[in-house]
């Protein structure tokens, strides 16, 4: 009775521990990938700072502003609609219901 009993205690703790060391191992991969990811991207940003630049650096272009007038607001009106000859929808099938 007990040689069947440890059988099924083997049957059922083998599956659960064999999950178990799966995750733990798929866990460990994921961390890993995010360190090295996190680490890629914390050497590239300390690589590619931007360049600051003082005003005594370059010219200065001097600009003008210029202001445009406001274009007027669309307004619709019969006269704006579009002309032509609206047809019915064309119809090239003819459906029948389906009784159940």
């Amino acid at each position: 009775m007990r040689f069947i009993l440890l059988i099924l205690l083997f049957l059922i703790l083998y599956p659960i521990i064999k999950i178990w060391l799966a995750l733990r191992r798929s866990r460990r991969r994921f961390d890993e990938v995010m360190r090295q990811a996190r680490d890629a991207s914390e050497t590239y940003t300390s690589a590619g700072e931007r360049k600051r630049y003082t005003r005594e650096m370059g010219e200065y272009a001097d600009f003008e502003e210029v202001s445009e007038p406001a274009p007027p607001s669309p307004s619709f009106s019969e006269a704006d609609a579009p002309q032509g000859r609206y047809e019915d929808q064309i119809v090239d099938a003819e459906f029948e219901d389906i009784k159940n």
